[in-house]
């Protein structure tokens, strides 16, 4: 087995000199802090070790969430809904229902819980519901069982249902989403 050390001195050489960056290539994103060049990575000042530029977290953040919504932030909204949904943050307990009507803005305001829950370091799910029971429905046409995404969904950190019973329900739906719900519960996690 290689030692740490060895491991080191084999790349050390490929690693950026201490207070630089890693050069990117034409292609990688850019850095939104310019402090990476899109990289992901900085050379830590005085030694051969890097550490993840802020611009990675973000960019992790966003792509939890529907390209549309990428750019959700909660500076969007009244500073009362942000003042509610900052203390839910804060302490979420079993979860929050965010309801309205079409065009108000539910979708964005749960894209930006999403990426704010993100950047704090946890882990985060952000899903339509209609895409669940579409990918249910896929799950069970190639004789498999639902038990390993209800796990799944059961132990993320936080999950995010979007559109969660709208429409006609059908008796599997129903089921479906008290299973969703109950094994969240269950597993103290908010949703």
């Amino acid at each position: 087995m290689e030692s740490a050390k060895a491991i080191l001195d084999r790349v050390a050489p490929s690693l950026p000199k201490p207070g630089s960056t890693i050069r990117s290539s034409p292609s990688s994103p850019k850095c939104e802090f310019g402090e990476c060049e899109g990289t992901g990575w900085l050379g830590l000042e005085g030694s051969n070790a890097v550490r993840r530029c802020r611009c990675y977290a973000y960019r992790k953040a966003r792509s939890l969430v529907p390209a549309r919504y990428r750019r959700a932030d909660l500076g969007d909204f009244k500073p009362a809904v942000v003042e509610i949904v900052t203390a839910w943050l804060d302490s979420p307990g079993d979860g929050l229902m965010i309801q309205g009507p079409v065009g108000t803005g539910k979708t964005h305001l749960g894209c930006a819980l999403v990426m704010r829950w993100s950047l704090r370091g946890g882990a985060a799910y952000f899903a339509s519901v209609g895409a669940l029971y579409v990918r249910l429905r896929d799950i069970f046409s190639q004789g498999g069982s639902e038990l390993e995404l209800m796990q799944d969904l059961a132990g993320v950190e936080l999950l995010m249902l979007d559109d969660f019973c709208s429409g006609g329900l059908t008796d599997f739906e129903r089921r479906t989403a008290l299973a969703i719900l109950d094994g969240r519960l269950n597993a103290l996690r908010p949703t």
